[in-house]
């Protein structure tokens, strides 16, 4: 029993060795070697197989203890080397268990293997009943990296970039500012002169100060007006964007002219001659009041003389802003809302005078103390529209505001007058309520109201002092359509008797603009 093994051993121990030898001889004249470039390559190859085994390609080995088809490893045809891609950047997927296995250490034969996924390895395993996570079977993977998500670079002021604030488009914005923001400015205005007829005169001793004689100055009031000079004053803005975006805002503005305009004073101390012009009703002639005044070196009037216009304003928006496009250098907003304006004008004359002639009606001494004042508001109530526009360069931006308002306006005039007696031989005081250009007939309290319009225009210029921080100068511009001014409320035909109803009231308007320079501080978070 013992030969008879070994015989057979030794029997297949020769015929391994004689198929080895068989195989590794040179192909017959016609065959292609392995190595040959030609389409029939592969071909070939099957040929010499058949030829040199004793099997055919059909047949099966026994590698192990498992039978493969040797049909089952496909032969390729070669091509000519690639170059080599950078290997993408790997990461590890998690593994996971094949329909049907409890855990990652069940085990499958190669025939349960199907389907696998993309990590399936390609030649056949060998073996049955072997743990998949033994023989590497491809449970987890390597597969190429995702793309690290790129970070949105901070613009402006934003701490959290939003993804449609990147874009140029209707209602869309570039981040580029913050969620809140506080104006403060000074306000240096020039305002239009203000109309008047002549309320003080002056010349030189012994001319009668009659209103357009020669000699004669219109020391306030007149043709051309009264200057109400420099008006300070400031505005304060503030507001918040209500979404990320910042597409859709509120804000406010609180602004305003402090009391100012032009002032007369004339002591009386001197020889010159001032007088309050007014024009005659029964005679139709220009008149004066003398206040001040000698003929040939004897006084007969001796007096003082002040006269005041003051102008001054406030005013509040209540605005929304809805972004209308916007990218990092430029943002256009649509502003709507509620504003109220109120511009006062108040103009006074004031005269208190002695009587020095011996001889007339009036006892010597007797002292007239004459006050006119005519008092003016307009105030306004209405609707807002504008656009506003930043333009950024760097550190520097560039603002414009285009805005009108369209409403009621409430027009009020005061006109009152009072004179104080003192009788130079009795003392006795008695009181009138009447001046000279304010007189019973037009004095009283008149109102109505006007449609108008406020058209407002500024452009102003700003550095970023810090992140958050911006220094301002700018331009504003602002007009009223229908404003009653208090100078032209002023009827200059008076009648001193009061005979008739004269000086009547009426009222009048007039457009009235205003423009100045802005100088600010800007704070944003």
């Amino acid at each position: 029993m013992k030969l008879s093994r070994s015989l057979f051993r030794l029997a297949l121990l020769g015929a391994l060795i004689s198929g080895v030898n068989a195989y590794g001889q040179t192909p017959p004249s016609g065959a292609k070697s392995l190595s040959d470039d030609s389409a029939a390559q592969v071909e070939g190859l099957g040929k010499v197989i058949a030829d040199r085994s004793a099997q055919s390609l059909g047949d099966t080995k026994v590698l192990g203890d498992t039978p493969v088809p040797l049909n089952a490893v496909p032969l390729k045809p070669v091509a000519p080397p690639q170059p080599i891609a950078p290997p993408a950047a790997l990461q590890w997927r998690a593994p996971e268990v094949p329909e049907g296995a409890k855990s990652f250490g069940d085990t499958q034969t190669l025939a349960d293997t199907q389907g696998i996924g993309d990590g399936q390895l390609v030649e056949p395993m060998i073996g049955s009943g072997v743990p998949m996570h033994i023989v590497g079977y491809p449970m987890g993977y390597d597969e190429p990296a995702a793309p690290a998500p790129v970070a949105m670079p901070s613009v402006g002021n934003c701490d959290v970039a939003c993804d449609p604030c990147s874009n140029v488009s209707f209602g869309r914005s570039s981040c580029n500012e913050s969620y809140y923001w506080f104006d403060a400015e000074a306000l240096l205005w020039f305002g239009d002169n203000l109309n008047s007829p002549p309320l003080v005169t002056t010349a030189a001793a012994g001319v009668v100060p009659i209103s357009g004689d020669p000699g004669v100055t219109n020391a306030f009031g007149g043709p051309d007006g009264i200057d109400p000079g420099l008006l300070p004053g400031y505005r304060l803005s503030f507001g918040t964007w209500l979404n990320d975006c910042r597409t859709v805002g509120v804000g406010g503005r609180v602004y305003g002219l402090f009391s100012g305009g032009a002032d007369f004073s004339d002591p009386g101390t001197g020889t010159n001659s001032v007088g309050r012009p007014y024009v005659d009703f029964n005679s139709g002639l220009a008149s004066v009041y003398d206040v001040n005044y000698q003929l040939n070196g004897v006084p007969h009037w001796e007096g003082s003389t002040t006269a005041s216009n003051n102008l001054s304003m406030i005013g509040v928006d209540a605005l929304g802003k809805f972004l209308i496009t916007g990218d990092n250098n430029h943002r256009l907003t649509m502003l709507a809302g509620y504003q109220f304006n109120r511009l006062d004008n108040d103009l006074s004359v004031r005269s208190f005078r002695t009587n020095r002639l011996t001889g007339d009606l009036i006892p010597d001494g007797t002292t007239f103390d004459t006050l006119d004042s005519f008092s003016t508001s307009n105030s306004f109530h209405g609707g807002s529209l504008g656009m506003e526009s930043d333009f950024r360069r760097g550190r520097f931006t560039v603002g414009s505001l285009v805005k009108v308002g369209f409403g009621n306006i409430g027009q009020q005039v005061n006109i009152s007058g009072s004179t104080t007696t003192v009788d130079g031989g009795t003392q006795q005081v008695t009181t009138t309520a009447a001046g000279v250009l304010a007189q019973g007939s037009n004095s009283g309290v008149y109102n109505r109201d006007r449609f108008g319009f406020l058209p407002e225009l500024g452009v102003k210029l700003g550095y970023d002092i810090r992140q958050n921080v911006k220094f301002t100068v700018g331009y504003t511009f602002l007009y009223w359509s229908d404003v009653a001014l208090a100078g032209d409320q002023v009827n200059p035909t008076v009648d001193l008797l009061q005979n008739s109803n004269n000086p009547s009231f009426t009222f009048r308007e007039s457009g009235y603009w205003m423009q100045g320079v802005d100088l600010g501080l800007s704070f944003s978070y």
